[in-house]
């Protein structure tokens, strides 16, 4: 499941949502690639896998498997933060 948190695909944007990530929901990322118009950011929450992307066509989403609350929760409240 992928669900887009915003169409910016900037890397002001990007790290913006890495520092909620880390500090809102206490992330450890396990690997980080990034490319010229690409980034993709894993990090685990309540033992779950999720991947944060960046796409310089279509913006910035979250990727897991997990069809979970919780996956709507991170994104809402990322959202709701980004556009403070």
């Amino acid at each position: 499941m992928e669900k887009l948190i915003t169409k910016k695909s900037d890397l002001e944007t990007f790290e913006l949502i890495v520092k909620i990530l880390l500090h809102s929901f206490d992330t450890k990322f396990t690997e980080k690639l990034d490319g010229p118009d690409q980034s993709y950011y894993d990090f685990i929450l309540d033992n779950t896998k999720y991947t944060l992307h960046r796409e310089h066509y279509t913006g910035i989403s979250i990727i897991s498997d997990s069809k979970n609350n919780d996956f709507e929760l991170i994104v809402k409240e990322i959202s709701n933060q980004i556009s403070i």
